[in-house]
């Protein structure tokens, strides 16, 4: 019930603030994307409910021994993903500085769904993925290699910056969306490696993990 509630709470806050922003309520950009992602974080919560109702619960909360530093990511990385959502409606919605083509909604959509797809899978594997950066020994915290984890180190992360960063301001149609949305990426690629080193220091086959698993992010690249 908490959780459903605050599925509402967001949705609602999240389609008033889109037109608002907007100006108007005819915009059907802003509905389409509102929908979409209600659909899609929707689908997420009920299998994870169904299948990892710990890690739900574990998410709704700080674990404790979270870095200062990891408080400091979060702060850049909210503002950041709520630029994204506040410059995209005020660009193409109501002020017209950089709007995109109309096609770039679908091709925003299909890398938004393929986005959350990767985080929602990434979840559904790693029972341990927190939104904090911690050695969770009051939850037994252990490696995973199985699903997207055998490919890349941090694939929620991945999924994040195909999604969210680059899908969501292409649905909002916004080019000046891309700057919030670039910050973004630069403090999740920041997290990435700090949490990477954070876990070979501490966590007990994370180092030997990396040594089979290469790519932290992009297989092939980095």
């Amino acid at each position: 019930m908490k959780r459903a509630l605050q599925i509402i709470f967001s949705i609602i806050a999240l389609a008033a603030m889109n037109l608002a922003l907007a100006g108007r309520w005819d915009w059907w950009p802003g509905w389409a994307f509102v929908i979409l992602i209600v659909g899609a974080t929707s689908v997420e919560s009920l299998v994870l409910y169904r299948h990892n109702r710990e890690l739900l619960d574990a998410r709704s909360r700080f674990g404790k021994g979270t870095p200062a530093s990891d408080y400091l990511f979060l702060a850049v990385f909210g503002l950041a993903f709520l630029g994204v959502l506040i410059v995209g409606p005020l660009d193409a919605g109501r002020f017209g500085w950089a709007p995109l083509p109309a096609w770039c909604f679908v091709a925003g959509a299909i890398l938004y769904l393929a986005g959350e797809a990767l985080v929602g899978w990434s979840m559904y594997e790693n029972t341990f993925f927190e939104k904090t950066v911690r050695l969770q020994t009051d939850r037994n915290h252990s490696i995973v290699t199985s699903g997207p984890y055998a490919v890349v180190r941090h694939p929620g992360y991945t999924g994040f910056c195909v999604g969210y960063a680059i899908g969501i301001p292409l649905m909002l149609g916004s080019a000046w969306a891309f700057v919030p949305a670039a910050i973004a990426i630069i403090a999740v690629i920041v997290r990435t490696a700090f949490e990477d080193q954070f876990l070979a220091d501490r966590l007990a086959g994370y180092a030997e993990y990396r040594q089979r698993t290469r790519y932290r992010l992009v297989p092939g690249l980095w």
